[in-house]
């Protein structure tokens, strides 16, 4: 937990917006958007680094695939909102929304309160 929280706590951290308050759509550029997919893809793997207990993997590893899924999602919102295609960008950050709720409460669950996103 506590390693988990340190990587978190360096890169998640940076990622965010600064005030935690999501800019509207016509502001967001894709290759920033992309950009942030990279590096929580980056978290993600050196998450994967981290000693787990047996007792714990299958419930890290389903996290870790919502991180997986939840940023797949991120390079899909970005590809939209280049296109323009407001009808599935919305619906891609309803997905999004989801998983980083999912991904959160897990977090939360766990005291890696660093890894919300």
């Amino acid at each position: 937990v506590r390693r988990a929280n340190t990587v978190c706590r360096t890169t998640v951290a940076k990622l965010r917006a600064p005030d935690r308050k999501a800019p509207s759509t016509t502001e967001l550029k894709p290759a920033t958007i992309d950009a942030t997919a990279d590096g929580l893809a980056a978290v993600a793997a050196e998450l994967r680094t981290l000693e787990v207990r047996a007792a714990d993997q299958s419930k890290v590893r389903a996290w870790l695939a919502d991180w997986d899924r939840f940023i797949a999602v991120g390079h899909r919102y970005a590809a939209a909102v280049k296109a323009g295609d407001e009808d599935l960008y919305t619906k891609i950050d309803d997905e999004a929304v989801d998983l980083a709720q999912r991904i959160g409460r897990f977090a939360r669950g766990n005291r890696i309160d660093e890894c919300i996103l």
